[in-house]
């Protein structure tokens, strides 16, 4: 199945881009879709484990399942005032 990734702020500047596709298994959950990405993009290493996720615009734990055409957005987190 394929999903599709949005990246923000530390994400985005590690991939070098603002969006991907993964291929993944039918039934594949965030923390495996994080895993392709990291394999894909391997600046995100560094990045990913202080992420959190939100799939179709709501906030998603690592193990939610994906379907397919799901949006997937990677969030670092942000500080500020």
């Amino acid at each position: 199945m394929r999903v599709e990734v949005l990246l923000f702020a530390a994400a985005r500047e590690a991939a070098g881009s603002a969006s991907a596709s993964l291929d993944l298994t039918d039934g594949a959950t965030v923390s495996e879709a994080f895993a392709v990405l990291a394999e894909q993009h391997p600046a995100l290493r560094a990045v990913l484990p202080s992420c959190r996720a939100a799939v179709d615009e709501e906030f998603a734990p690592p193990s939610r399942r994906l379907t397919a055409g799901s949006v997937v957005a990677i969030l670092p987190p942000v500080s500020g005032g």
